[in-house]
């Protein structure tokens, strides 16, 4: 029997960080999770800076495992305004498999009027 290579061999190896459980490499993400989504502007951040945005964003480019897990904790919060647009973001946001699970709560908030 003949031997591969040992670069051919480490190159088809499922690297350590992808053998960790999901539950583990969701503690993870979660460290530098995005807190808030307000759906009339952009992300919104508690005590958090744009980097984070970025972190979870990249993470979620590695592979689709990572973009599975890390769509669970971009977002926690959604602020809603009451208007057709940001009704029909969250509507969006509520059939996404991935940004879905990790909403923990939704904010509405309604104008002065």
């Amino acid at each position: 029997m003949q031997h591969l290579p040992s670069f051919i061999n480490m190159a088809t190896r499922t690297p350590p960080a992808l053998r960790l459980p999901d539950e583990v490499l969701l503690k993870i993400f979660g460290l530098v999770e995005v807190l808030e989504y307000d759906t009339e502007a952009k992300l919104v951040m508690a005590d958090r800076n744009d980097d984070t945005i970025a972190d979870i964003q990249n993470c979620r480019l590695v592979c689709r495992k990572f973009r599975d897990l890390a769509s669970e904790v971009l977002v926690r919060v959604v602020r809603v305004d009451i208007g057709r647009p940001s009704i029909a973001k969250l509507d969006e946001m509520s059939r996404h498999p991935g940004i879905s699970k990790g909403v923990r709560s939704v904010r509405i908030c309604q104008g002065i009027y």
